[in-house]
């Protein structure tokens, strides 16, 4: 009897054991029959499935292919310029019919700036060769459209006082060649002035006097009009400066404006220290900082950057915590508080420096140049062959603009003799 039980527990508990393996079977291979049946059969033309995503392999896309095409052009394409490949990218940008809405051309944007050529002038460098600090010159692997002149937003400043003496030979010259990115920020209405620069001559509600409120007001109202045009770039100068614009081109052309790049020239030997008044100890800090008098300029990724310290009025706020001029709290802003180091740039050049001698033939290849009109010790460059003589431009600047630019009309007065 004791035999008999034993013997029917063992078939019950076996019984239990292949019903519950049959079961999972059944559901097992009627799963993979359900699955199987979900996946559409492959249509004609495409020879692979998306394993990822479970679904056919989708054959490239007009704007994948436009993408790779343009990308071959790019590898077999021989020097920088290749005006064609650009021409076309622009093209399709804008073809309706191929992006439908605004968010795919800014992405796409996004991607074909990648595979234009560098500029001219910009050599192609090794990937591994990246400059220091967080600034990258082009690489092979970081080519994007050429900065032109149009994406340069340029400030200066000025007085009333200093209208007639200062902005006559620049309004002349290199603002003629920049008239539509210039603008010249002032503290009194002119009407003589607004009628020839027209809406670019800004009336702020500055002092007249050349103090640190003053010239920080100034920058201020320059910088928060740089956030509304969007540009690439934002560079500052002062009314004693002539900028060569082509060579101001060329220079940012060697570098980001996505990356965080703050480039000038430094009027001392050594970095500059400053209290920081909103620290508790009251703080001194030591930073490099790119005068003014030589001129300066910010990429837009670190001018947006800044906007926390400098915009909406802040500018002025900060100017009083260490209680410096304006191109000073720049380079704090920039080196102190968003860790950004000046990139020194000897083509920037400020009446602060020896500028009679710099030798005439390197006049050309400079980003700004200056003058001292004191009448004791008169510091101007020296040219060659001048088109003008020291009676008729004392600064010298109308000479230089017309060495690097014979065929404008102010330089058709006189021909050298």
């Amino acid at each position: 009897m004791f035999k008999m039980r034993v013997s029917v527990k063992k078939t019950v508990q076996w019984s239990f054991v292949l019903t519950t393996l049959y079961i999972a079977s059944v559901h097992f291979f009627s799963k993979r029959s359900i699955l199987s049946d979900r996946r559409p059969s492959l249509d004609r033309g495409e020879r692979s499935w998306d394993k990822t995503n479970d679904v056919p392999a989708r054959s490239p896309s007009r704007k994948d292919r436009v993408i790779q095409s343009l990308s071959q052009k790019r590898n077999k394409s021989v020097g920088y310029g290749n005006q064609e490949t650009e021409h076309n990218i622009n093209n399709l940008i804008s073809d309706s019919a191929f992006i439908d809405n605004e968010k795919d051309r800014l992405e796409f944007q996004r991607n074909h700036e990648r595979l234009l050529p560098p500029p001219e002038g910009v050599k192609q460098l090794n990937p591994s060769k990246i400059l220091s600090g967080n600034r990258t010159l082009f690489t092979a692997n970081n080519n994007f459209r050429k900065t032109l002149l149009s994406d340069i937003f340029i400030g200066m400043k000025t007085t009333e006082r200093y209208h007639r003496q200062r902005l006559d030979i620049l309004l002349e010259t290199w603002v003629k060649r920049a008239k539509e990115e210039t603008f010249i920020f002032t503290d009194e209405e002119d009407k003589e002035y607004k009628l020839k620069a027209g809406d670019h001559l800004i009336v702020s509600n500055c002092s007249a006097r050349h103090s640190r409120q003053a010239l920080c007001c100034k920058m201020a109202a320059m910088y928060d009009m740089y956030l509304e045009s969007n540009k690439r770039w934002f560079c500052h100068v002062d009314d004693d400066n002539y900028l060569n614009v082509n060579q101001l081109v060329k220079l940012l052309n060697n570098y980001k404006h996505t990356d965080d790049v703050y480039l000038g020239r430094t009027s001392l030997s050594h970095p500059i220290e400053a209290t920081d008044r909103n620290s508790p100890d009251l703080k001194k800090v030591k930073f490099w900082f790119a005068t003014g008098g030589a001129g300066f300029c910010l990429s837009k990724a670190l001018a947006l950057k800044m906007k926390t310290y400098a915009g909406g009025g802040t500018f002025k706020s900060v100017c009083n915590r260490i209680r410096l001029p304006d191109d000073v709290t720049v380079g704090f802003i920039s080196e102190v508080l968003l860790n950004t180091k000046l990139t020194q740039v000897k083509l920037f050049n400020s009446h602060l420096q020896s500028l009679w001698n710099i030798p005439p033939e390197k006049l050309s290849q400079q980003v700004t140049l200056s003058y001292g009109d004191k009448a004791k010790h008169k510091n101007i460059i020296k040219l060659l062959d001048g088109y003008f003589n020291d009676v008729e431009d004392p600064t010298r600047l109308l000479s230089l603009h017309c060495m690097i630019f014979p065929d404008e009309d102010v330089c058709k007065r006189k021909r050298p003799s």
